[in-house]
């Protein structure tokens, strides 16, 4: 365990050169983290807030007491499907997570390579919004799967390529094309949670130093393989 984490850490790993192998790790310890979900999630009770939600999905709604209608939507999706169990309060929402773990290796790869990828997957995993929160049925998993879509379309329509190693700034149509996604990925998001508005104040500094950042991070990799 002690030697995978250093693999993990190891400043050769996060050279911007192409890491297969990071990547499959990246993507693989997504997936098996959501298997995982899905199967506590099936046998651990619901819990109050839970069971809270899941009768709010009984009563549609445009918005509810202390929350937008996103949960509520969700808890309905999975019900409809595996009727009225744990397994189906959750599922929708424990999806959702995966899918914003998905956003995260992906920014994460486009902005290191594929080493910062896969310790992005370590992180997101093991942190407790992910390892603990991410198997409950909450509106933080919608808001999450929004946040981290709408910040990789951010940094792609800002001339990011899909990995660090590709050519940069893609074409004015590419560019139109992530606007088109970021947008309603930030309109969805107040919906599902209504704190939402801190977000989009950190896009200013992020695209004010995306080139320095870029060209620093270029020095440093040539600097090392010196």
């Amino acid at each position: 365990m002690f030697r995978y984490l250093s693999t993990l850490l190891d400043p050769a790993g996060f050279s911007h050169a192409p890491n297969p192998d990071a990547w499959r790790q990246a993507t693989r310890i997504v997936w098996i983290a959501a298997a995982v979900r899905l199967v506590i999630g099936a046998v651990v009770p619901l819990f109050p807030d839970e069971a809270y939600y899941w009768d709010w999905s009984r009563n549609l709604a445009p918005g509810y007491f202390d929350h937008p209608p996103a949960i509520a939507f969700a808890v309905w999706l999975g019900t409809a499907v595996f009727g009225d169990t744990a397994f189906g309060v959750r599922v929708v929402p424990i999806l959702l997570t995966t899918g914003a773990g998905v956003a995260i290796i992906r920014t994460a790869r486009a902005l290191g390579g594929d080493g910062a990828a896969r310790l992005a997957a370590v992180c997101f995993t093991v942190m407790p919004i992910a390892a603990a929160g991410a198997v409950l049925a909450t509106p933080d998993a919608p808001l999450l799967f929004a946040l981290a879509w709408c910040e990789y379309a951010v940094i792609r329509a800002l001339g990011m390529p899909e990995a660090v190693w590709m050519d940069p700034a893609p074409g004015t149509d590419d560019r139109t094309r992530w606007w088109m996604i970021a947008g309603p990925q930030r309109g969805w998001r107040w919906p599902r949670s209504s704190p939402v508005c801190c977000f989009p104040s950190a896009w200013p500094p992020h695209s004010s130093c995306t080139a320095s950042c870029r060209t620093a991070s270029a020095n440093v990799d040539r600097i090392s393989r010196s």
